[in-house]
């Protein structure tokens, strides 16, 4: 049965909140949470930014979590929440209907699990799992099925390993990780030599380091080291189909969407938003907080804090959107030319362009 909770219940549970135009929370139910387009009974959405106001204002909801500085914009038949910010109320909200699944202790028999791994208390092993020599596992983890932990890898407390992942060996992986589907942790990074008309493999002996509170979608891919190992940060998230090469440092509070590369051995400042599909070449650095709009190209260190940057040529953001408008002229030249040729022509001079 699905989880049901009275008003006065999701009050309870959401920080700072208050009530407006509903006396009797004790008798309200609340049974889903809902997009402001629905129109369930019982159930409760969300207003965080302008674009959802005109949406919210029109919504037949039952209930509506919104944050403080739209109060003033709602008359007083619609039930309020009111938050200082409904985008992070709506994790306290999401968790009460929609609870986490919790390790239940118990290891598969289908499991092959070396004699001298340590497993944490409370952890939970699904089918088909290789957990490999030395392997250190923390308390309450889930290592979901057909997961291969590498020898002498250790994971931390609460952390949980998607189906299909493979953790080399080496790793070193801190508390509440999380990776979802087929990622690869501790794969060679790519590093070659010509020799005699053909490419010598360059051993790679380093490892990865990830920090807590990590996150990585389905299908990212994280090199090891070459020498010294790659390096992931406390609070970072990598979106599905992410590729960190050999030997990158990435900082603190790190994001990156989707389908986005970072070639070996560049380093990623603390608070860096990197969008979809941008490439990051080797060998550089990107200051703390720098902003990188979709299909950036970045092909060297961007030294100032802060910044945005957009286009497959890296511009800065300004630069970007003159490029635009000139690209723009750049496609229309060809019949502005014709133009020119015209008129040239009405007016009676001599076209010397085709002759040699």
């Amino acid at each position: 049965m699905a989880p049901q909770f009275t008003l006065e219940q999701i009050l309870e549970k959401i920080e700072g909140a208050s009530l407006k135009n509903c006396p009797n929370p004790e008798l309200v139910t609340i049974k889903k949470i809902v997009t402001l387009d629905s129109k369930e009974e019982c159930a409760i959405s969300y207003l965080a930014t302008p674009k959802m106001l005109r949406e919210a204002l029109d919504s037949k909801v039952s209930v509506l979590v919104i944050s403080k500085k739209f109060e003033e914009k709602f008359d007083d038949t619609t039930p309020l929440v009111i938050v200082e910010d409904a985008e992070y109320s709506l994790i306290s909200l999401l968790n009460l209907f929609h609870p986490e699944r919790e390790a239940n202790g118990q290891i598969s028999k289908t499991a092959a699990i070396d004699s001298t791994a340590i497993i944490g208390e409370g952890t939970e092993i699904e089918d088909f799992v290789i957990i490999g020599k030395n392997v250190k596992i923390g308390n309450n983890c889930i290592i979901q099925g057909g997961s291969h932990i590498g020898h002498n890898v250790t994971l931390g407390n609460n952390t949980i390993i998607g189906p299909g992942n493979v953790v080399h060996h080496g790793v070193t992986i801190g508390e509440r990780f999380r990776s979802f589907g087929n990622c690869t942790i501790g794969s060679d990074g790519f590093r070659f030599t010509h020799k005699g008309g053909a490419f010598l493999k360059i051993s790679q002996v380093g490892g990865v380091v990830i920090g807590d509170d990590v996150e990585f979608g389905a299908n990212c891919c994280i090199d090891r080291g070459g020498l010294t190992d790659t390096l992931i940060g406390n609070g970072v998230k990598l979106d599905n189909m992410v590729h960190i090469a050999h030997n990158c440092i990435l900082k603190n509070h790190i994001v990156i969407a989707a389908q986005s590369g970072v070639a070996g051995s560049s380093t990623i400042g603390n608070y860096v938003m990197i969008s979809g599909q941008c490439a990051i070449t080797d060998h550089i650095e990107i200051a703390d907080g720098v902003r990188l709009g979709g299909k950036t190209g970045v092909r060297q260190s961007i030294e100032e804090k802060g910044t945005a940057y957009a286009g497959v040529l890296g511009l800065p953001i300004k630069d970007f959107h003159r490029y635009l408008h000139n690209v723009k002229h750049v496609v229309n030249f060809r019949s502005w030319a014709k133009r020119i040729v015209n008129i040239e022509k009405n007016l009676g001079i001599e076209d010397t362009t085709t002759k040699k």
